[in-house]
């Protein structure tokens, strides 16, 4: 059974090159691209719904490196981006599709569970995997690699006239104070959080598949509200979820 990569620099063509390859394929194939939660059904409100959708007599092993039972009640869209990456692959290893197709997906798996899905996808079991990973330092053993070459030019941009026309703006101090949140049928993710974050600063969020990353972004930009504290911007109170993401 294949295992295959596509190599190349951004706009080369690797996404294009992966849906053809994929076309090709006898049979319908599973696909798992950058957003995690669109390679599930979209038909299930829990998780172990989702996870029943796709229990089929594969005859493969069940990739599971993580146990499912406590977040059976959960909603799929309620995990975490690399929780909704090891769902996927989870189903895929259940279902009886042959082939997968994964495009950057992979990148958002901390390093234990990156560890544990490319031993999977380079084991010998009966399924063909095509992958384009920008993490990946060496291809694997027994694995074919392409090249993506394509010149594409329609993003091109002039990045020294686009910088020279920009003005500085001052940023405001985010702060979040006293925030909890969890999601429902779930384990707290935040308890009474408290931090600031200062303009000029580049800031890098790291943590375990699970630990609240994804939640974090997404409770200061207002898709989720805390179930207690506030988020401030220069001292005064922020609520994106109503007035919109002005950070």
């Amino acid at each position: 059974m294949r295992r295959e990569t596509i190599a190349g620099g951004n706009f080369s063509g690797r996404s294009a090159m992966l849906r053809a390859r994929l076309q090709d394929a006898n049979e319908p194939a599973f696909f798992l691209g950058p957003y995690a939660e669109a390679a599930l059904s979209g038909l299930s409100s829990t998780v172990a719904d989702e996870i029943a959708i796709y229990a089929q007599a594969s005859g493969r092993r069940a990739f599971a490196p993580i146990d499912w039972a406590p977040f059976g009640a959960r909603k799929p869209a309620t995990l975490s981006g690399g929780e909704q990456v090891l769902l996927a692959l989870h189903c895929f290893s259940r279902s009886a599709y042959t082939t997968i197709g994964i495009d950057t997906a992979l990148e958002q798996l901390d390093a234990h569970n990156r560890a544990a899905a490319f031993d999977y996808l380079a084991s010998g079991d009966p399924f063909e995997v095509l992958l384009i990973d920008n993490r990946l330092d060496a291809v694997p053993p027994d694995w074919v690699r392409h090249a993506a070459t394509d010149t594409n030019t329609d993003y091109a941009c002039d990045l020294a006239g686009v910088l020279g026309d920009l003005r500085p703006r001052q940023a405001p101090v985010i702060a979040v104070r006293t925030m909890d949140f969890s999601y429902p049928a779930g384990r707290p993710i935040f308890r009474n959080l408290d931090l600031a974050l200062e303009p000029g600063r580049a800031y890098r969020l790291v943590g375990p598949n699970g630990a609240g990353k994804t939640t974090f972004f997404k409770l200061l930009v207002g898709v989720l509200n805390p179930s207690r504290g506030v988020i401030q911007l220069n001292g005064t109170r922020y609520e994106p979820r109503r007035s919109g993401n002005r950070a």
